[in-house]
């Protein structure tokens, strides 16, 4: 099990896309699918692109085919710190937490399992931190 943060950055925003930490990727990279599900507290789960792109691994926060966008859903604004723990069998729980640091009110009425496309340009700035692996 692995569990690490990201702080959203606005590249991120602009972008629609996360690069996950490089002691994740180089830990679980053989083994990391196309794409993972995302448990947040309130029990929904996203089904989200990873896509390898020259030794670094993008979490997409974008769904294409169903016009339904991860980042937008929650908010997500610049300073937003996400919590990831990784199982190790493509599944992660999520926390979403604001820029004060408090838990976001996640909506308990909307479910979906969406996927998403990484796109190809501009590289996000190491904004991670590991918290334990």
């Amino acid at each position: 099990m692995s569990t690490f943060c990201k702080i959203v950055l606005q590249q991120s925003l602009q972008d629609l896309k996360l690069m996950l930490p490089e002691e994740f990727v180089s830990k679980f990279e053989r083994n990391l699918p196309d794409f993972a599900f995302f448990e947040l507290p309130n029990g929904w789960i996203w089904k989200l692109r990873l896509q390898k792109r020259n030794g670094d691994v993008y979490l997409s926060l974008r769904d294409d085919e169903e016009s339904v966008d991860f980042a937008s859903y929650y908010s997500l604004q610049q300073g937003n710190v996400i919590f990831f723990k990784y199982d190790g069998n493509a599944n992660f729980d999520v926390q979403i937490f604001d820029v004060n640091g408090d838990e976001i009110n996640y909506d308990p009425t909307f479910s979906t399992t969406t996927s998403s496309s990484v796109e190809e340009n501009g590289d996000d700035d190491d904004d991670s931190v590991i918290i334990s692996t």
